[in-house]
């Protein structure tokens, strides 16, 4: 996974978006952006997620050697061998004084040798991503929030 930038916590790497090598030479962009309701300023969380042609913030030339990513990118390695088999959504819902805000907080991705990580909306106003695989905080992710969706 790429992103421009990366701030590490204890078991939490966040960043304003990342960038996952597809097949066919393609990315999957995962970004999140923060606002929140106006009568009573309930927070909640965008995802967006879209397939483009290059990493967000980078851009790709193609040499005689192959193509180049140009940019300084962060990355997470994945040490796995296994392919995605399974993606989840999670949905967060809020109410507050008769406002109410529906959103997706998070996506689950699941292998065939049984990793799991997660991205998920920093809560904060900053917006942005916390990429974890640590398993206890995945799992306590998909205790708190229902499945919207799954993939297989």
């Amino acid at each position: 996974m790429f992103t421009r930038s990366i701030d590490l916590y204890r078991h939490v790497a966040v960043a304003r978006n990342f960038s996952i090598p597809l097949e066919g030479g393609k990315f999957c962009v995962i970004e999140s952006d923060w606002n929140d309701t106006v009568e009573n300023a309930i927070d909640y969380h965008i995802l967006e997620v879209r397939v483009c042609d290059t990493p967000k913030g980078f851009s790709l030339v193609t040499g005689r050697d192959g193509a180049l990513l140009l940019g300084s990118p962060s990355s997470i390695n994945l040490l796995t061998g296994s392919r995605v088999t399974k993606i989840e959504v999670l949905e967060h819902r809020d109410e507050f004084k008769g406002e109410k805000v529906h959103f997706d907080l998070a996506i689950v991705f699941s292998t065939a040798d049984r990793y799991r990580f997660a991205l998920s909306a920093q809560q904060s106003i900053a917006g942005g991503l916390e990429f974890f695989d640590q398993e206890s905080l995945v799992g306590e992710l998909l205790e708190r929030h229902s499945v919207r969706v799954t993939l297989d």
